[in-house]
């Protein structure tokens, strides 16, 4: 737990250490080590602990390799313009993501404000949108009611070819939007469902009606 709780520090020991190259060398050598060094890190990250694993108890070799990577992400989660700023140029946002490992087709349209929480671990296919607020997850932590251990629950979600993510709708871990397919504005695609010819279902193919994160009203 030791260890667990020590990564927590990566974040902050990486934003010291990006303030620092700006104050003793160029600005410009802190803004490349900004975008450049953390997906390195977590492909580094990844080669030497290997990719998480579905159902991995909390700790273990497994989360840990999730819980750097997430780390390295944390100076984008909490200044949301730096990713933003990659958005202006089209195609630049893509080509980032695939540095950390995500698989990103061709003309893929970022609305503003749209969030991958776990960037090495998302499949997007060619012409796919993602909505304004969008959000997509391979990760979810949940808690045995008896034991009080956690787990990692973990999947890389996929988003077909010229699909459509709307508004400020959510697709969790190990969930799959088919190709061409349109998930509705504020609607939610729970962990390992697949939306398909319009229907939802999970992977023993029962089916689930659409839910929705908030109403159209409060969006």
């Amino acid at each position: 737990m030791i260890t667990w709780i020590a990564i927590n520090y990566i974040g902050f020991a990486l934003a010291v250490t990006i303030a620092w190259l700006g104050y003793a060398y160029p600005l410009w050598v802190a803004v490349v080590a900004l975008y450049l060094m953390p997906p390195f890190l977590a492909r580094v990250t990844l080669l030497i602990l290997g990719k998480p694993e579905n159902n991995s108890p909390v700790p273990s070799k497994s989360a840990y390799a999730w819980w750097i990577t997430t780390q390295l992400q944390v100076p984008f989660m909490r200044f949301s313009f730096l990713e933003e700023l990659l958005r202006l140029v089209p195609g630049l946002y893509s080509f980032w993501l695939r540095l950390w490992g995500a698989k990103v087709g061709k003309f893929v349209f970022w609305s503003p404000k749209v969030l991958i929480a776990d960037r090495p671990f998302v499949e997007i296919g060619d012409q796919a949108v993602l909505g304004y607020g969008a959000k997509m997850t391979s990760h979810l932590l949940t808690k045995d009611p008896k034991t009080l251990k956690l787990s990692l629950i973990f999947g890389e979600p996929k988003i077909g070819n010229r699909a459509i993510v709307g508004t400020m709708s959510a697709i969790a871990p190990g969930a799959m939007l088919g190709e061409g397919e349109t998930l509705k504005a504020t609607s939610a695609l729970p962990p390992f469902y697949h939306f398909k010819n319009n229907q939802m279902f999970n992977e023993s193919g029962i089916k689930q009606d659409a839910i929705f994160i908030m109403t159209h009203e409060e969006a």
